[in-house]
């Protein structure tokens, strides 16, 4: 097996001849030394008038002639256990600069000499200087080749672009502790895992707090990139265009990694209409192993490593969650490329599989595990007292108000679901409407009675996506036309009504009472995590089935047929169903009570 040594000359050999071309100024292909080839040839004006001291003005250490063979390869030789480490670090001298823990790759040195060093006693008079050896730390870049590039991939799912104009981010001085979490993981050299994970419900925040992360990493100079998946954007819910979106952001952060990805773009024009494997490895993975065998002096100048990507569970199709997931596993994790990655995504399928199995090792973030009715509270006092101040109405603009009945009763109603709060402040936030007025309307708000105005139109919204994707999802799946829709509300119908007619179903029970297969219920309600909690109890052996819903207003929104519209079931409909099942179920029973499912005790 080569040398990482042989590797790196390898390949700085072939960057140097890629760029060492004739349109771009170049000296002819004759030229014996890499210096040459990487210089303008100088002009007849270029040359000094006294003596020939440009020949002796230093040059760039980045670009100048190959050192001493024997010298390189001390430098570059790796032992086996660095090589365990990262295959693409060059093993630095401690002359040459000192460890940036946070981030293994540095940008290179911009220091040089003065035009005549260690020089003594001399005069030189009547010459005209011009240093045609200015130092050059980096390659020159194609603008050409990016531009079509960046035309190729969509720019809305940055966290600062402007078509996510005012995105949701976490209030100031809320979610603190959170975020302090994760900066501080963010800036541990030493954390086990370079990947975190962010997992909630649906409405938990994990958004606000990618954003807020993002804006924080990207003032601190150490965000390399981000991607805000939708479901509504048709360029954020595709797979393919994450890892291309992301690899632009990390060449306009780092400009010494910058011409490698763009020779990588020149080499292969259909590079974007790749397999994401080969994305990441022809931009990304040869780039820098590139760059690290072209830089050999470096700075304590620290290149950008931090990637946000949000809304795994918004990218288009289960299979491709699972798909993006095990690329950043096989290409970063394994591959131990010099970035850490947060993740953030509901509680669904694909992330809870990848949690449980090759990202076992993540630092996982549970926000369901956070009370965060301070922050709520905090958030929802400071955004009520702006609205009433700007109010003409005099009870909104009135000091005392809101009320701590107002605050404690909205803060009751979200069950820690950020959601809920930012939807009532925005259907408080109308400029025709007193902010007083409104927010009496979302307390008298009554399930099941119609009313003129809906203050929940944008979480009715998310609950009616989240149960359509669920429902798709299945049906695309399996081979019968059963509804989680229908499912869910039997389950709701049934547990509400155990107590009263003394049944208590165990899970095979229950799933024979509804003719569905043995472990189908488990299936049906698994894409429902954000919206549901499931536990199972033993009782004498016998497995039993707990449900409980995150939000309270996940329940009103099911049983209100005005809100929860093409995903209503009616009660008649489901009563009826539940009926014919019981009948048939007891009629099996007295005909044969030995079955296992039935128990006569």
């Amino acid at each position: 097996m080569p040398s990482l040594s042989a590797n790196n000359a390898k390949f700085k050999e072939r960057f140097l001849k890629r760029f060492a071309t004739k349109d771009r100024g170049r000296v002819s292909p004759n030229s014996e030394t890499d210096e040459a080839r990487l210089t303008p040839s100088p002009t007849p004006s270029d040359i000094s008038t006294g003596n020939d001291v440009a020949a002796r003005i230093p040059s760039s250490p980045i670009l100048s002639s190959p050192p001493n063979v024997a010298t390189e390869e001390k430098k570059l030789d790796v032992s086996r256990a660095q090589q365990d480490g990262n295959p693409y670090q060059v093993p630095p001298s401690q002359d040459h600069y000192r460890s940036i823990p946070s981030s293994p790759f540095m940008a290179p040195s911009t220091s040089h000499g003065s035009f005549f060093n260690n020089s003594k006693r001399f005069v030189i008079n009547n010459a005209t200087f011009i240093n045609n050896s200015v130092p050059k730390t980096r390659l020159p870049t194609d603008s050409v080749a990016f531009d079509m590039y960046r035309r190729r991939i969509p720019l809305s799912a940055m966290h600062d672009s402007s078509e996510r104009f005012d995105p949701p981010k976490c209030d100031e001085d809320t979610r603190t502790g959170i975020l302090e979490e994760l900066t501080s993981w963010i800036g541990d050299p030493n954390s086990p895992s370079h990947i975190a994970v962010i997992t909630g419900p649906a409405g938990s925040g994990k958004s606000a707090i990618q954003q807020t992360l993002a804006e924080i990493c990207a003032q601190q100079n150490t965000l390399a990139g981000s991607f805000f998946f939708s479901i509504s954007d048709p360029a954020r819910s595709k797979h393919h265009h994450l890892f291309t979106t992301l690899i632009y952001q990390i060449a306009q952060t780092n400009k010494d990694l910058r011409p490698f990805i763009e020779q990588a773009i020149k080499d292969d024009a259909a590079i974007l209409d790749r397999s994401l494997e080969k994305q990441i490895h022809t931009l990304l993975i040869d780039p820098l192993q590139a760059a690290n065998a072209f830089y050999t002096e470096h700075s304590t100048t620290q290149w950008p490593w931090v990637l946000i990507i949000d809304g795994i569970d918004e990218c288009r199709g289960e299979e491709m969650q699972s798909h993006v997931l095990e690329a950043i596993h096989k290409s970063f994790v394994v591959r131990k490329l010099p970035y850490k990655i947060i993740l953030a995504s509901r509680p669904e399928f694909a992330i809870r599989t990848a949690l449980e199995t090759y990202l076992k090792t993540a630092y996982h973030v549970k926000l369901h595990e956070h009370d965060a009715s301070a922050d709520i509270k905090l958030y929802l006092r400071r955004r009520l007292r702006t609205l009433g101040e700007a109010s003409s109405d005099p009870r909104a603009s009135d000091p005392l108000w809101p009320t701590e009945r107002i605050v404690d009763k909205i803060t009751d109603n979200s069950s820690g679901q950020f959601v809920y709060v930012a939807t009532v402040i925005k259907f408080a936030s109308n400029r025709r409407a007193s902010p007083f007025v409104r927010i009496e309307q979302v307390l008298a708000w009554e399930p099941g009675v119609e009313q003129r105005k809906n203050p929940f139109a944008t979480l009715d919204a998310l609950y009616t996506n989240i149960l359509s994707t669920a429902e798709e999802a299945y049906r695309e799946d399996s081979e019968d036309d059963r509804s989680v829709i229908e499912l869910l509300r039997e389950l709701m119908i049934f547990k509400a009504a155990s107590p009263f007619i003394e049944m208590d179903l165990s899970l095979y029970e229950f799933e024979r009472l509804l003719h569905l297969r043995q472990g189908q219920i488990e299936d049906m309600l698994s894409d429902l995590h954000s919206l549901i909690k499931k536990t199972t109890s033993d009782t004498e052996g016998w497995p039993r089935l707990n449900i409980q819903f995150h939000h309270k207003s996940f329940l009103d929104f099911l049983g209100d047929p005005g809100r929860s519209s093409v995903v209503h079931r009616s009660d008649s409909l489901l009563y009826t169903h539940l009926l014919k099942c019981s009948v048939t179920w007891l009629g099996l029973a007295n005909y044969d009570r030995s079955m296992y499912w039935f128990r006569t005790d």
